[in-house]
């Protein structure tokens, strides 16, 4: 279900890029998603209150709750939108050429975009692993819940000033030297994350760091991306 409900995701990206000239898109994409993430920003002190206030599990329950009805209220603020392109009509034949330009595109991106698909392919498998990352870090490290939702907050607050920085960086050294910098960064605060003690970075500043980097460097390789 997640994957259905980002379906608008190819839209907007054509959109944004059809919307920027090509040698300022790493700027472009950058400020598109500037306002969105600044409104977010309340987001983490929130998820701080509920979980000390109600403790984890009804914290939790209140909180998707919230999202839900936020979705729900995007979804009613959608439908004030005017459409500006119109769709042709249905039937057989536009079954059809949904096929044919399905087709296509995997013959086209199998035969023009194997390095980039072998790239994606790489970054989505290694991203999974982010899914464990905080348990990893709030009982393994010993951070605990309070102070990763402080993490979480000064992270955001970080990406917020970096975000710009990082679609300048893209238009100005390239989208292979960006991706290829943002994968070596990454790279390393990986090792730094997974192997804390024999480096002594175990404090809540010293792991704060290593965040900071895997965090602004995945997102210079998103953007790059």
């Amino acid at each position: 279900i997640p994957s259905v409900c980002l379906l608008y995701q190819p839209a907007l990206n054509a959109i944004t890029s059809d919307s920027v000239p090509p040698a300022h898109r790493g700027l472009g994409f950058a400020l598109s998603s500037l306002l969105p993430e600044i409104t977010g920003l309340a987001g983490p002190p929130l998820a701080i209150y509920l979980i000390g206030t109600y403790g984890l599990v009804r914290g939790m329950r209140i909180a998707y709750s919230l999202m839900a009805i936020s979705g729900l209220v995007a979804a009613a603020l959608r439908l004030t939108l005017k459409e500006t392109w119109r769709a042709g009509g249905g039937g057989p034949g536009k079954l059809r050429d949904f096929f044919h330009g399905y087709k296509e595109a995997i013959s086209y991106a199998i035969g023009r975009l194997k390095p980039l698909l072998a790239t994606y392919i790489s970054f989505s498998l290694s991203y999974g692993f982010f899914t464990i990352s905080q348990p990893y870090i709030i009982y393994h490290l010993g951070v605990g819940l309070r102070s990763w939702g402080l993490m979480y907050m000064i992270g955001s607050v970080a990406w917020l000033v970096a975000v710009l920085p990082m679609g300048i960086l893209v238009d100005e050294i390239g989208r292979r030297a960006s991706l290829a910098l943002g994968s070596l960064a990454s790279s390393i605060a990986l090792l730094l994350l997974v192997a804390p003690s024999p480096l002594g970075l175990v404090g809540f500043w010293a792991i704060m760091i290593v965040l900071l980097l895997l965090w602004t460097s995945s997102y210079l390789v998103h953007n790059a991306l």
